[in-house]
């Protein structure tokens, strides 16, 4: 054994020598190559991370480079919870569609057989933490940019919702959140309606339950019935107030402590459509089928929200895709 052990000793670094003079050697001088040779190269990594230095904050970002096609459903969210209530309470979620009509020109322009998924596109995905003085403050995650349909039955809402409703004379007007008091919030709100003396949510004079809302769409309205991508679309969890930066570092998102959806969009010239369903007291506030939900802009201070507690969800159905190159967007 010894003497075999001996052999097998010798034998091994003369058959790597062997194989080694049978492998070609490469070799090539580094050359610049032009501008025009540059521009024909493409390449983009699938994650990029991201340090950003605010005050009183640091933020650590990371971003994936790809596309997610998703058609979620869960029969119940709730996020922010304790024993007086929810930041957000949402029943009968789902996210994306199945068309029903084969003629109608979806939110995307295109038009889907009956029974085919009209997903709901989020393009960028990240995550984003928030520090001070070492400690976790916060995070979010979202999409750089979304569009798609949201149906839920919203029981309370925390963050901004981009609407316009119509007037007595039909004049459009910018959305409000309200609580039952109908005391103005972006806290756990569970009415909308007009910002006017004459709003009374109680007895519903221009005022009615974001229940009423049912199915809305996530974009920009491109005024021909198709909505577009809206930027920074993003979901929040805070220990106390943060003002987040932009995607593109152009502005603040302040946004206070607790859950909230929000969204870096302006949407001062957004409309929303009229819908084809009543609801008792709400003449003026049309809701369903094409209704907007724009989450853009800022959020006003207001009062302290409850920190982050119970986040549960029930999920009934899932189709995710997600696209690691760039598909063609529109």
């Amino acid at each position: 054994m010894k003497q075999e052990a001996r052999q097998y000793a010798v034998l091994t670094p003369v058959c790597l020598a062997v194989a080694a003079l049978w492998v070609p050697v490469c070799q090539a001088e580094l050359r610049p190559i032009s501008d025009a040779e540059m521009s024909r190269v493409q390449g983009q990594a699938l994650m990029s991370v991201e340090k950003l230095v605010g005050v009183p904050h640091e933020f650590t970002r990371v971003t994936f480079n790809m596309d997610s096609e998703l058609k979620v459903s869960a029969d119940s969210v709730t996020l922010g919870g304790d024993a007086a209530g929810a930041d957000i309470a949402i029943d009968n979620l789902a996210l994306g569609h199945v068309s029903t009509d084969a003629s109608r020109v979806q939110i995307d322009g295109q038009n889907y057989a009956v029974g085919e998924v009209v997903p709901f596109w989020g393009a960028d995905p990240y995550l984003e933490l928030a520090e001070v003085d070492g400690e976790l403050a916060g995070f979010r995650f979202g999409f750089g940019q979304a569009r798609g349909t949201v149906s839920a039955d919203m029981n309370s809402f925390s963050g901004t919702i981009g609407l316009k409703i119509l007037d007595a004379n039909g004049t459009p007007q910018d959305a409000t959140l309200f609580d039952s008091l109908t005391q103005s919030t972006a806290n756990r709100a569970t009415h909308i309606g007009l910002a006017d003396t004459a709003t009374d949510c109680a007895s519903g004079v221009q005022c009615s339950p974001l229940t009423a809302l049912q199915s809305l769409d996530v974009g920009t309205d491109n005024g021909d019935g198709t909505v577009g991508f809206t930027d920074d679309f993003f979901l929040s969890f805070q220990r106390e107030g943060i003002e987040w930066q932009d995607l593109d570092g152009s502005r603040l998102i302040n946004v206070g402590r607790g859950v909230s959806v929000e969204s870096s969009h302006q949407h001062d010239d957004r409309s929303a459509d009229p819908a084809d369903r009543d609801s008792p007291g709400a003449d003026q506030l049309h809701r369903a089928g094409h209704q907007h939900l724009l989450a853009g802009g800022f959020v006003a201070p207001g009062p302290a929200r409850s920190a982050p507690g119970r986040v549960s969800a029930r999920l009934r159905r899932n189709l995710i895709n997600i696209y690691r190159r760039r598909s063609c967007r529109q």
